[in-house]
């Protein structure tokens, strides 16, 4: 099966070109960018960061084909890189493409055309700076909490649960995330990206495309660390098809940069245990961001609630005080799911 869609991408001419990132500096914010262009489609993608990007062309060449790694599956394209690729990394991208293949029939693998180049860098090591996506969430402080000896960065994207035209919450996050990673003593890394207007035409942010799309952020600061850890969604013995997933994740790797899906081997109720243990967390655990430009949570949304009920039954909710309103279990009890993931988040991570 995989061979014959291999043959069909190959007899069809049209392609997804993504040209060779370039870097540009202004007023102390670095941005690199690279288009994307096929039939019907020319956008420019691009990431600003006042963190200086490592801008190693081959994988930041790497972060721009997962932009448009979906497009290219959905619409049938041969997708054509125009800068050198990790080789290391081609076969992972492979395998990637047929795991998701055979999930969403809707995306069928497709060719990939680089050049291939060599890595010459040391292999990461246990003892190379570590980061993680830090969102002040239960996943992301557990895997702070596991992990603490290890992570010396932590990552927040601005364009994807924020949106880029909410400046005012994105200052909110900024300065409460800003606050925690003192705390916690790592670096803030704060990323905006227009990516997510390419790639929301043709898949799904969160089933289909977060995982890869935070690790291709992540890959654009490989100067300043060497391995990634991206903190897991669901328990492993219940991991549906997602976007992040301890199958999918890994499958980025390459010697000089190692991703590790975190977290999958406890479901939500426990790692809100081990949270519990942390008053650093209790004083900055967010879940939500509908509170608009407040600094704490809703607690009125199914996230919120579900947290919130957690919290209760570890015993710790009154020392949270990000969740400045009381646990209302009239709301708990009026919930209805709206998806067969939402009944799961509270059935089997409970």
């Amino acid at each position: 099966m995989v061979d014959f869609w291999r043959l069909i991408a190959s007899m069809n001419k049209s392609e997804l070109v993504v040209s060779e990132p370039s870097l540009l500096e202004e007023d102390g914010v670095q941005r690199i960018s690279a288009s994307i262009r096929g039939p019907g489609i020319s956008k420019e993608i691009w990431f600003r960061s006042k963190t200086p990007f490592g801008f190693d062309s081959a994988y930041a060449s790497t972060a721009f084909a997962a932009a448009g790694l979906f497009a290219a599956m959905r619409e049938g394209h041969r997708l054509r890189i125009e800068a050198p690729m990790p080789g290391e990394l081609l076969p992972g991208i492979e395998r990637y493409q047929y795991i998701n293949s055979l999930w969403y029939p809707e995306f069928r693998q497709t060719e990939l055309v680089a050049q291939s180049e060599t890595n010459s860098e040391a292999e990461a090591r246990a003892a190379d700076p570590m980061a993680w996506f830090f969102t002040g969430g239960v996943d992301s402080f557990y895997t702070y909490l596991a992990k603490r000896q290890q992570l010396t960065h932590a990552i927040f994207l601005h364009g994807a649960d924020i949106k880029l035209h909410e400046i005012k919450r994105r200052r909110v996050a900024s300065r409460k995330l800003q606050r925690a990673a003192d705390e916690m003593g790592v670096s803030l890394i704060e990323v905006e990206t227009n990516m997510l207007d390419f790639t929301d035409r043709y898949c799904s942010w969160g089933e289909h495309f977060h995982g890869a799309g935070l690790i291709a952020t992540a890959m654009l600061f490989n100067n300043h660390f060497k391995r990634l850890a991206i903190a897991s969604s669901d328990p492993v013995y219940r991991a549906p098809a997602w976007g992040s997933h301890p199958i999918t994740d890994p499958l980025w790797s390459s010697p000089g940069f190692e991703v590790i899906h975190h977290g999958a081997d406890r479901n939500r109720l426990e790692k809100t245990l081990a949270v519990t243990g942390s008053d650093l967390a209790l004083r900055h655990l967010q879940v939500c961001w509908r509170g608009g430009v407040s600094t704490e949570n809703c607690c009125e949304c199914e996230k919120c609630l579900r947290t919130m009920v957690s919290l209760r039954i570890h015993g710790v909710l009154e020392r949270c005080p990000t969740f400045p309103k009381p646990l209302d279990l009239s709301r708990v009890a009026g919930l209805r799911y709206d998806s067969a993931s939402t009944e799961d988040e509270w059935w089997w991570n409970q």
